[in-house]
């Protein structure tokens, strides 16, 4: 078996260095995500200060809103929660945000990425204990060697185990064990959530299949560009 850790949770707040970009997804009170490119000004015992790129950022900031944090670095990413605690001027996007008590890493991806859609069944597995009888349902919105992104109506949390089927094909079905590695959006108001779902756990054959599966579609879609691009000739 292939045994892959991409998410690893370390106590404490990350080291953020003044003049450093980061990424913040602002919640709204509709419950939406509001995503902008902040400067990091300076840190203190109160919190981060953060200067929020973009002329229409101010719009979104306002004390008392989560606010979902990543810090790219080359071979891996940051993420953490954070809460403004203060809008630092009026009409301004210069804000402080709360120190978390722990944070996320992420690993750099090692494996081309395909998007597509493919059916996908789940259920949620507790440590020592057997999967969940209830099964879940959703969609791939892309696919990797060493996991997918998850489209779905059923709620899901940041480090939560997953037993995943995976239906490559009409005659093909892959299963493997997952972590919730990221919230790209929770279900609202009818409409379905998005999760990143890193592999721990899965075959070398059901590894296998899905890397060629991608290379497979990937040469297609080559295929059918350079055909295009000779008839507009």
């Amino acid at each position: 078996m292939y045994r892959s850790e991409a998410l690893e949770v370390r106590t404490g707040r990350p080291r953020l260095k003044p003049r450093t970009y980061i990424q913040v997804a602002v919640r709204g009170p509709d419950g939406g995500l509001a995503r902008h490119q902040a400067l990091v000004l300076a840190s203190s015992r109160q919190g981060v200060e953060l200067q929020a790129a973009g002329r229409d950022a101010a719009a979104d900031i306002r004390a008392g809103a989560a606010v979902r944090c990543r810090l790219r670095r080359t071979d891996d990413a940051l993420i953490w929660s954070a809460v403004i605690l203060a809008v630092l001027g009026p009409e301004t996007s210069h804000f402080l945000i709360s120190h978390p008590d722990h944070h996320h890493r992420i690993q750099a991806r090692r494996f081309a990425r395909l998007k597509t859609a493919l059916a996908v069944t789940f259920r949620a597995v507790d440590p020592g204990h057997a999967p969940s009888p209830l099964p879940g349902t959703g969609l791939t919105r892309d696919l990797a060697g060493g996991g997918l992104s998850l489209v779905t109506a059923s709620y899901l949390r940041v480090g939560q185990m997953l037993c995943v089927s995976i239906q490559l094909n009409l005659h093909c079905r892959v299963a493997a064990e997952c972590r919730v590695v990221r919230e790209v959006c929770p279900p609202s108001r009818g409409m379905p959530g998005a999760y990143g779902l890193a592999f721990t756990s899965i075959s070398g054959p059901a590894r296998d299949l899905i890397v060629r599966r991608i290379f497979q579609e990937q040469a297609r879609q080559k295929r059918q560009a350079a055909l295009a691009k000779g008839e507009r000739r």
